[in-house]
C-alpha cells in the first residue's frame, strides 16, 4: 500500500508539473463589463477576478486596440453583448485565441424569514459571450446565483460582491478551459 501511495503521489506531481505551462503563449481579450444594473461596484470586481483567472491559467492579456474601442462603444449603445462578427474582428486584430465579454443583468437581494433564521436571498444573473478564434464559434452562456446567506453574515457589505466575484471567476475559467490547446 505504501508503494502505491508513493507511486500515485509521483504521478500526481508529474501531471501537475507537466500542465503548468499548458497555455503559455495563448492570448485572451477581456472586454469591459456591460452593466445593466445600478451596481457600479460590480465592474471593478469583474475586472479584478477575470484578470486574475486569465493570468492564473497561463493566458496573456492582449493590449487594447481600435477594434475593441468600436465594439465597446457599440455594446454600450445597444445595451447587449457583442455579436460573433464583432468578436471575430477583435480576435483577428489582436491575434487572440479567445475573446470574452460579460454582462450583469440582475443584482438584487431581499431579506427573508425562515422557520428559525433570517437570511438574505441573493439574485445575481449575467451572461457571457465567448468567441474561440480556433473554432470560429461564439458561445453565449447564462450564469447566476440565488444563494441564501444567514443573518449573521448579512451585515457585511461585501456579501454580494464576494458572490459576484466567485461567479465571474467560475465563468472565466469555464470559458478558458475550452480553449486550452
Amino acid at each position: 500500500m505504501k508503494c502505491f501511495r508513493k507511486l500515485s503521489g509521483a504521478l500526481l506531481c508529474a501531471l501537475l508539473f507537466s500542465t503548468a505551462g499548458l497555455c503559455e503563449g495563448a492570448t485572451a481579450v477581456l472586454l469591459p463589463l456591460l452593466n445593466r444594473t445600478e451596481a457600479q461596484e460590480a465592474g471593478p470586481v469583474y475586472w479584478q477576478q477575470a484578470v486574475a483567472k486569465v493570468e492564473a491559467m497561463g493566458f496573456e492579456l492582449a493590449a487594447e486596440d481600435a477594434s475593441q474601442e468600436a465594439v465597446i462603444t457599440s455594446m454600450a449603445r445597444r445595451g447587449s453583448l457583442p455579436e460573433a462578427k464583432d468578436l471575430a474582428q477583435i480576435a483577428a486584430a489582436s491575434k487572440a485565441d479567445v475573446v470574452i465579454a460579460m454582462e450583469l443583468e440582475q443584482w438584487k437581494d431581499s431579506v427573508k424569514k425562515g422557520s428559525k433564521v433570517r437570511y438574505k436571498q441573493l439574485d445575481l444573473r449575467g451572461r457571457s459571450a465567448v468567441y474561440h478564434s480556433k473554432d470560429e464559434k461564439l458561445f453565449v452562456h447564462g450564469f447566476g446565483s440565488n444563494r441564501q446567506v444567514e443573518a449573521a453574515f448579512t451585515g457585511r457589505w461585501d456579501v454580494k460582491l464576494e458572490e459576484w466575484g466567485k461567479l465571474v471567476s467560475k465563468e472565466t475559467e469555464r470559458a478558458l478551459t475550452a480553449v486550452r490547446p
